[in-house]
């Protein structure tokens, strides 16, 4: 994938307008900025935007006419579930559940080589703190071969989304791992959604 970063608000709105079906998705670090996409094929177009207080006028455009329409799935998909140079989406969704006040293993292996390029996780009862670790492990020893996040802390809605503008591959048989730290007094049901692809 390509990434073309607009100068400005006004230009990522106006790319927007000129395709339809695409969503804006967006990212709050609760801090200081929203990250904004849009994700147009093998193009991911990107503007971030300031959070001030007072507010400022693009902040007030985007939360007043964009925001709630915002992080849909696009309408249209161009390529029909495949790319022209030879991906094919196969999302893939994943049920978990961790014990309270430990740290818990969500595994999730596949008998094919894939891709992903983002992974989302959704938690029902997580308490604030609750943390992530994303590993790729060999089912034998245990090892840990790669690592795509370390501590990586869930929202305040107890979620984590998180695009890549490339594909990562996955080598046939490898364990992808969730390791969850709860911080809480109670079990976790967890969800797992995976931007899984495979070549062809």
């Amino acid at each position: 994938m390509s990434i073309i970063k607009p100068s400005d608000w006004s230009i990522f709105k106006e790319y927007l307008g000129k395709k339809t079906g695409l969503s804006i998705q967006y990212v709050d670090n609760y801090v200081d900025q929203y990250e904004l996409y849009i994700i147009d094929g093998s193009f991911i177009i990107q503007c971030n935007l300031s959070i001030t207080d007072p507010k400022n006028s693009d902040q007030i455009d985007f939360e007043n006419n964009f925001k709630s329409k915002s992080n849909k799935n696009n309408l249209i998909n161009t390529s029909a579930f495949s790319s022209s140079d030879g991906f094919r989406a196969r999302c893939f969704g994943y049920k978990g559940l961790v014990n309270f006040g430990v740290v818990s293993n969500i595994d999730m292996s596949f008998p094919d080589e894939i891709w992903i390029n983002g992974i989302e996780i959704y938690t029902d009862k997580s308490f604030f703190g609750d943390n992530v670790d994303l590993n790729i492990v060999h089912p034998s020893t245990g090892q840990i071969l790669d690592d795509f996040g370390s501590s990586w802390n869930l929202d305040k809605e107890g979620k984590i989304r998180v695009i890549l503008n490339y594909p990562a591959k996955i080598p046939a048989g490898l364990i992808i791992r969730i390791v969850y730290e709860s911080l809480g007094a109670e079990n976790v049901n967890v969800l797992v959604n995976l931007y899984r692809h495979k070549k062809f």
